[in-house]
């Protein structure tokens, strides 16, 4: 299974800025879940619309590929609770055995933050179900559950680490896989941060894959994030790169 179909399967993607231990809540910037391979296990504030798009180019064992859209829309519902849509890219396989374009499948999510009092862990749980809207060559042809546990812990001042693990695809046609991601990430100043991580996916029946990457993020104000990332498959030496933006607005 290529890497383009398992971030659909669990959609992208992920970062928490470096903090340090402290409860992720009413935050005063904002906290994006791109980019990189992960996600963060901060909440979107009630009452906050937040916006997340990307474009990246791609080349691996299977075709060279381009996305524009990367969308995940973020409403906080409550305190500890948001929802999300994951909106399909705009993909393109420019290859000659595999010339395609289109659309990828769309999809909901929900992501709620889990009680940890005392502790200098934050939790959540991100579920998401894709449904197969994209086109031919992109969609993988099934309504695919999926269940992540994050969790982001602050090791020193502007030092912290990202604890992804997930499950997706069983009760489906799509095959079912496990992912391990760790993001460890470091404050650069006040309003950038730096990640490099490993990002582990693990499939029945099929090759495992395993990513390094890294990328920077870049606080353009309170509400506006911007970032540059890639990553490299370390066995068959694929690799992305890309660049993206996140904005957030009050609605109440």
């Amino acid at each position: 299974m290529s890497r383009s179909r398992r971030r659909r399967v669990l959609p992208a993607t992920a970062l928490a800025l470096a903090v340090a231990a402290s409860p992720l809540h009413a935050q005063t910037t904002i906290t994006s879940d791109r980019p990189g391979l992960g996600s963060g296990s901060a909440v979107v504030d009630p009452g906050i619309l937040q916006f997340e798009l990307g474009g990246e180019f791609a080349d691996d064992d299977v075709t060279h590929r381009i996305s524009l859209g990367q969308g995940l829309v973020r409403y906080g519902v409550s305190d500890g609770l948001e929802f999300q849509g994951i909106l399909g890219s705009f993909t393109v396989l420019p290859d000659d055995e595999v010339d395609a374009r289109g659309l990828q499948d769309v999809g909901l999510g929900a992501k709620v933050r889990l009680p940890a009092p005392g502790s200098a862990w934050s939790w959540s749980l991100l579920g998401t179900v894709t449904f197969p809207t994209g086109d031919d060559a992109l969609t993988a042809d099934a309504v695919v559950p999926a269940a992540v546990l994050l969790a982001d812990v602050g090791l020193g001042p502007g030092f912290g680490v990202t604890l992804n693990v997930g499950s997706s695809g069983w009760a489906s046609d799509a095959g079912d896989q496990t992912s391990v991601i760790v993001t460890p990430s470091l404050a650069v100043g006040s309003s950038s941060a730096l990640y490099a991580g490993y990002a582990g996916y693990y499939a029945r029946g099929d090759a495992d894959l395993h990513y390094a990457e890294a990328g920077l993020t870049w606080l353009r104000d309170p509400d506006l994030q911007v970032d540059v990332n890639g990553g490299v498959e370390v066995e068959s030496g694929g690799f992305f790169v890309g660049l993206g933006v996140a904005k957030r607005w009050p609605t109440r």
